[in-house]
């Protein structure tokens, strides 16, 4: 970001998705809360609402029938997509999230990257599913984050992400390749009850504090080589059905 960033209301974000239209923004500051909510009403009443105006939370799924880029950019205000269908790609590369984000029971239909990110408060992915790829490699969590019994149907890439608090990974499904190569998890971590259908790679990975694996399921090739388990490590219950690996890793 070495140019003076732009600013966008975040209202203006969520009327081109409510009309269908791509949203792309690079460097700039995104003023205000971006909320699934609004896609309930009316284009005209998304463009005059105030950038702090807050919505009823909604049962309904909300569509997202358009490709959404945010690259380079600052997001001030909540991100809650809860509950919303993305039916194209949704890409955010090296943007800085500065509180809560939350896409709790939503679909991504296409790509779905959250890369070289910051996320500074709390985050949730709690029961969604990712039918492409899910990249959230490089990105870095502040605060503690939730991926309960989210689904990831193609590759998932957590390489080289520092959690620095703890993450919950719970009841994941992960059916395809899954990668935590040179992940650091600072904090506690619980992969409890999750399931790896493909390889799973830990390689170099950092375990700062308690890593739960109970009972989870690895169905072929997991890595663990060169880990680092800097705390105590439980597998207890977990099923091994392909060849596993811990290579000059520490325990």
């Amino acid at each position: 970001m070495s140019e003076i960033p732009s600013t966008v209301p975040a209202n203006q974000v969520m009327l081109k998705i409510k009309l269908g239209m791509p949203v792309e923004y690079d460097n700039f500051v995104i003023k205000g809360n971006l909320t699934s909510e609004w896609l309930s009403l009316p284009a005209r009443a998304i463009a005059r609402l105030p950038v702090e105006e807050k919505m009823p939370p909604s049962d309904e799924t909300k569509l997202a029938n358009n490709s959404i880029v945010i690259k380079n950019c600052i997001i001030e205000g909540r991100v809650d997509f809860n509950n919303t269908l993305f039916q194209r790609q949704v890409s955010s590369v090296n943007a800085i999230f500065l509180e809560n984000v939350s896409f709790t029971y939503s679909t991504f239909n296409g790509d779905a990257a959250f890369s070289d990110c910051k996320f500074l408060k709390a985050g949730s992915l709690t029961g969604s599913r990712f039918n492409g790829k899910a990249d959230f490699s490089q990105s870095h969590f502040k605060w503690p984050v939730s991926f309960i019994n989210t689904q990831f149907g193609s590759i998932a890439d957590f390489s080289r992400t520092q959690f620095v608090s703890a993450v919950y990974p719970s009841g994941c499904q992960f059916g395809g390749p899954a990668g935590f190569i040179a992940t650091i998890f600072d904090d506690y971590v619980e992969f409890f009850s999750s399931h790896f259908a493909s390889d799973v790679f830990f390689d170099r990975t950092y375990f700062g504090g308690d890593a739960n694996f109970i009972e989870s399921s690895f169905s072929q090739a997991d890595e663990f080589n060169k880990t680092i388990l800097n705390s105590e490590a439980s597998f207890e219950g977990a099923h091994f059905a392909g060849p596993t690996r811990f290579f000059r890793s520490y325990l």
